[in-house]
């Protein structure tokens, strides 16, 4: 849903003392609530998660496996002592906030986000429409051996305040959580020509409610580069072997890995295995299918790329793919980091002036945007409404001026040709004054 703090600074800009200047705010907040308590107004987000995997994995001491085998755990591997988990956790911060240096260098609005984020976000994920309730952390913890044998005393968990649903018994091709229909979309093949910034934009501007996750996971510089090595060799062999008669797929596919070590060492580029899928959530199924559909047709924009609906496998990618689930898509392709990047959602609908807007608009991807004329971020004030006869511009330009004239430091001058502003004077208590048959030289008037 949208953020309520666009609405508030609507609201917080009427300063005009005029009575159709507050029935005028009070009627378009009122029409942009019930279009956001409704669930027809959005707003995208985007929520960069990181998966901190240490590479070092001690196995368990004798004790430790005695103790595991004795509370039925299957791991072999021994817990983290509480000055490893501190460490490896100040590790992770740190990397969060060396994340979160980069975003605001690079014009993000970044947050960190806290313990009711962490709630909110997979409680939305995994009950649409629902409204959030409060987080209860238990303030009393059984025994997990206790737990095994009596397990109605179990402490409302996050896991379980989360994923409190019948998601096991869907079926195969959507999911139906909340009162809503989920169905899925996956990317099973990269584009054939090369990327380009904010390649997914399309799908974000789906009007629809969707999550879309994009999974990236780093693979080990001198592992990657190590393999690319082998492959090449490998196809070099065969090349090698078949003599005069060379197979094409096989000189191609070499020509293909010396590039793409070429480019490692000289670039020094990282590769990723990325992956891409799309849920989308809709009250009724009829509406989930068209909005797939539609989901289809912008990724075609992706020259070269398959999609591919989820059936079987759309429970799992669901859950695997979940908000600080820590899932990595298991259908993912290799790129280099350059391209991984063209994956970030770095553009989405214009949201306008946020801080201080005149007028409230609905776009027709179903997003909230502010309009300011006097936006102080402009390097002039000077504008043009272009449309075809009757097509609305006069009413636009009536629009404009309610808007401005909430403020009360504000006076208008109008030349109007048509007589399409005196309704709009008259309501405001402004003088209209009819010139017929004069004409007025701009040079005669005095500085």
């Amino acid at each position: 849903k949208s953020d309520a703090k666009l609405l508030e600074a609507y609201h917080d800009g009427l300063t005009a003392d005029e009575k159709i200047a507050k029935t005028i705010t009070r009627d378009r907040l009122k029409h942009f609530h019930d279009l956001n308590n409704s669930g027809s107004l959005f707003q995208h987000r985007a929520y960069l998660s990181t998966v901190y995997r240490p590479t070092s994995k001690r196995k368990a001491t004798p004790l430790n496996s005695l103790v595991n085998k004795t509370l039925g755990r299957k791991s072999t591997y021994q817990s983290l002592s509480k000055l490893e988990l501190i460490s490896r956790r100040a590790r992770a911060l740190q990397l969060r906030d060396g994340l979160l240096r980069y975003l605001l260098q690079a014009g993000f609005e970044a947050r960190p986000l806290g313990a009711r984020d962490l709630f909110e976000v997979p409680y939305r994920y995994f009950n649409p429409g629902s409204s959030i309730p409060n987080y209860e952390t238990p303030s009393l913890y059984y025994p997990e051996r206790f737990l095994k044998h009596f397990p109605e005393f179990s402490p409302t968990t996050l896991r379980r305040q989360i994923a409190d649903s019948d998601l096991d018994n869907n079926p195969y091709d959507h999911l139906w959580l909340s009162g809503h229909y989920i169905v899925g979309l996956t990317m099973e093949k990269l584009p054939d020509d090369m990327t380009f910034p904010s390649l997914i934009s399309s799908l974000i501007t789906l009007p629809c409610e969707k999550w879309i996750a994009v999974t990236m996971e780093h693979v080990p510089f001198a592992k990657q580069l190590n393999a690319f090595k082998w492959k090449a060799r490998l196809l070099r062999g065969f090349t090698s072997e078949t003599g005069d008669d060379v197979d094409p797929t096989n000189e191609s596919g070499f020509n293909t890995y010396r590039q793409a070590i070429g480019h490692m060492t000289l670039d020094n580029s990282h590769v990723y295995r990325v992956g891409l899928s799309m849920f989308i959530y809709a009250e009724k199924l009829e509406e989930a299918e068209h909005y797939l559909q539609q989901a289809q047709i912008m990724a075609s924009e992706m020259q070269g790329a398959k999609f591919m609906r989820e059936r079987a496998g759309l429970s799992k990618r669901f859950r695997t793919l979940a908000p600080f689930a820590g899932g990595m898509s298991d259908i993912a392709d290799l790129v280099f980091q350059e391209n991984a990047a063209d994956f970030v959602p770095l553009m989405g609908p214009y949201r306008g002036n946020t801080k201080e807007p005149d007028l409230l608009y609905q776009t027709r991807y179903d997003t909230p945007m502010g309009l300011t004329v006097f936006d102080q971020s402009c390097k002039n004030w000077n504008g043009i409404i272009v449309g075809a006869a009757r097509s609305g511009k006069s009413f636009h330009a009536n629009d404009i001026l309610a808007g401005v004239l909430r403020r009360d430091d504000v006076d208008a001058i109008i030349i109007d040709k048509g007589g399409s502003f005196k309704e709009t004077v008259k309501l405001y208590g402004g003088a209209y004054i009819e010139v017929e048959n004069e004409a007025i030289n701009p040079f005669d008037l005095p500085e």
